[in-house]
């Protein structure tokens, strides 16, 4: 499972490389392993969340948006295939696997199966929907309708057949969830790339090194625009800061700056909270406005 995983990050590392051979730019990549399917079966793939840039040979920072999904399932059958030979070589699965893995590129002329997209929103959200099936069973308790003193049934949703329902007994049950645990210590987060434990720290130095340039140039073409206009960039900033204000928020009465204490969301109940006057998940924070304690549907509390 490891020269499985390997291989996908090493077909994803080619794919940009060939995009600027030049440049030669290294991304970041978290790999994530599932074993199973949605009814509990096996079906061993991969999920891998990278990051839209990376690392040119001159320490700079590049963007990266390119994908050929096409290019990548070839790429991704050539690796996986040559990972897996390697891995069975001098073992007893050797002789019956060998063929079988060459026949792999007859079988599928346009590769294995890969799918690339954008991720749209946070990435957090993502990466919390992929490692949560490290750490749940592939069937959920809710999932399971029924259980006689022999026989399991429980439903699952099928991509091709909608929600299915499927009764098999409880042995079968337990072997389905067994078979997919994986050996002490083995790890099922894998980091590739700028994203490596012996690499990152000092990646995240270059990044903050980069940024930190970055903002240096804005703030020189600043001053060169305010110079023009005879004037100083602080000037300038503090002029757009009295006509379009700083982003805070300010009391309409005294005009001073308001300190966010809670956000909180009727779906979603408190969002934050800075631990004032003791509120709960799920509890509707108040607003005393008037000196009456007022309930909003969804709201940001402020205070001095």
């Amino acid at each position: 499972m490891k020269a499985y995983m390997d291989a996908g990050a090493l077909a994803i590392k080619e794919l940009i490389a060939e995009w600027r051979i030049k440049k030669k730019i290294k991304v970041g990549m978290m790999g994530i392993l599932q074993l199973h399917g949605r009814a509990g079966n096996q079906n061993p793939h991969l999920h891998f969340v990278v990051s839209e840039g990376g690392i040119d040979k001159n320490n700079q920072w590049q963007k990266v948006n390119y994908f050929s999904t096409k290019q990548l399932r070839k790429k991704w059958q050539y690796h996986v295939i040559r990972a897996l030979r390697k891995a069975i070589k001098g073992t007893v699965y050797e002789v019956e696997w060998y063929k079988k893995l060459g026949t792999m590129f007859a079988l599928y002329p346009t590769g294995f199966d890969c799918d690339c997209m954008p991720e749209e929103g946070p990435v957090e959200r993502l990466v919390i929907y992929l490692c949560k099936y490290v750490s749940s069973p592939p069937i959920s308790i809710r999932r399971i309708e029924g259980y006689d003193g022999q026989n399991v049934t429980y439903r699952y949703k099928d991509h091709r057949r909608g929600e299915v329902k499927e009764t098999i007994t409880a042995v079968e049950f337990i072997g389905r969830m067994i078979q997919h645990l994986p050996p002490k210590g083995f790890r099922m987060v894998r980091y590739y790339g700028i994203y490596a434990r012996p690499v990152r720290a000092k990646i995240h130095a270059l990044v903050a090194t980069v940024l930190k340039n970055l903002v240096d140039c804005a703030r020189k073409v600043a001053q060169y625009f305010a110079g023009k206009k005879g004037k100083s960039a602080d000037e300038c900033q503090k002029r757009l800061d009295e006509k379009f204000g700083k982003g805070d928020v300010c009391c309409p009465e005294c005009g001073e700056k308001m300190t966010l204490i809670r956000i909180w969301s009727k779906a979603r109940g408190i969002v934050y909270d800075k631990g004032r006057d003791g509120a709960g998940e799920g509890k509707k924070p108040s607003v005393v406005k008037d000196n009456v304690i007022v309930n909003l549907a969804e709201q940001l509390a402020f205070a001095f």
